[in-house]
C-alpha cells in the first residue's frame, strides 16, 4: 500500500468506501488487515452480499478454507441467487483439487449472470486442464469478447491451445492479438514467432523473435524458437 495514501485509512467513512478498502487489502495481500476493517462493517448490515462476499474472499486468500465455505453456504442462504458466492465456492473447490465440485459452481454462476467475463475465463482454464480445448476455446472468446480482466493472458492460452493442435493460423491471430494488446509482452513474441515459423513465414517469424530479443527476457525460450525455426528452414532447404 502506498504509505501516504495509508495516512488516510482512519478517515474512511460510509459502509461502501470501507469494504472497497477491506478489499483492497485483501489485493495487497493483507487479508489479515482486511479482516480487522470488515468487523465493524458487520453491525452496520450482517447480511450485505458484497460484505460476505469480501469477508469470504478474505479467508480464502489467508487458506482458511472450511470457514470460508461456511461464509458463503450461510450467504447462500440468505441469498441464493448471488452468483458471487458460487464464484467463492468454485475458488475453494479449486484450492481443495475437486474439479467437479468446481465446474458445478462456475456453471450455476454463469447460469446466474451469463455475461460474466471471470466465470467463462475460469471455465475455459477448468476445460483447458481437462483437454476439453473446444468448450474452453469457446469460454475463453465470451471471456475476451465480454472484457476479461486480463485479456492478454486469455488470448494467450487460446493461442497455445490451437498451436498444440497445429493449427498455426488460428494459433498466430491470437498471438498477434496478445502482442498487440502488450507489446512487451516477451513470451507472446516468441510463441508468435514460432508459429509463424511453423506457418512457413519465416521473415514474419524472424521479426517476432527479434523483437523479444530487444525486450531481453525469456532467453531460453527464445534460443529454442530460434533453433525451431532454424530445423524448419533447414528441412524447406532440402
Amino acid at each position: 500500500m502506498d504509505p501516504r495514501w495509508n495516512k488516510r485509512n482512519a478517515y474512511i467513512a460510509g459502509f461502501g468506501e470501507r469494504l472497497v478498502h477491506a478489499q483492497n487489502l485483501i489485493n495487497a495481500g493483507m487479508a489479515r488487515d482486511a479482516l480487522r476493517a470488515i468487523e465493524p462493517l458487520k453491525a452496520m448490515r450482517e447480511d450485505d452480499p458484497y460484505l460476505i462476499s469480501t469477508l469470504a474472499w478474505a479467508h480464502t486468500s489467508l487458506n482458511l478454507l472450511d470457514q470460508a465455505a461456511e461464509i458463503v453456504e450461510d450467504g447462500l442462504q440468505k441469498h441464493p441467487d448471488y452468483p458471487r458466492f458460487h464464484f467463492h465456492l468454485a475458488t475453494i473447490a479449486e484450492k481443495r483439487g475437486d474439479r467437479e465440485d468446481e465446474r458445478r459452481h462456475l456453471e450455476r454462476a454463469l447460469e446466474l449472470d451469463p455475461n460474466n467475463a471471470a466465470v467463462h475465463e475460469r471455465l475455459g482454464l477448468l476445460a483447458t486442464r481437462e483437454q476439453r480445448l473446444d468448450d474452453a476455446i469457446a469460454h475463453l472468446h465470451d471471456a475476451f469478447r465480454l472484457g476479461a480482466q486480463n485479456p492478454v493472458k486469455v488470448v494467450h492460452t487460446i493461442g497455445l491451445i490451437q498451436g498444440t493442435r497445429e493449427r498455426w493460423p488460428e494459433a498466430i491471430e491470437q498471438f498477434q492479438r496478445a502482442v498487440a494488446i502488450d507489446e512487451s509482452f516477451t513470451i507472446g513474441f516468441i510463441y508468435l514467432g514460432r508459429c509463424l515459423a511453423e506457418a512457413g513465414r519465416f521473415e514474419e517469424a524472424e521479426e517476432a523473435l527479434a523483437w523479444a530479443e530487444r525486450l531481453g527476457t525469456h532467453p531460453v525460450e527464445l534460443a529454442s524458437a530460434r533453433l525451431r525455426m532454424a530445423d524448419l528452414q533447414g528441412d524447406e532447404g532440402q
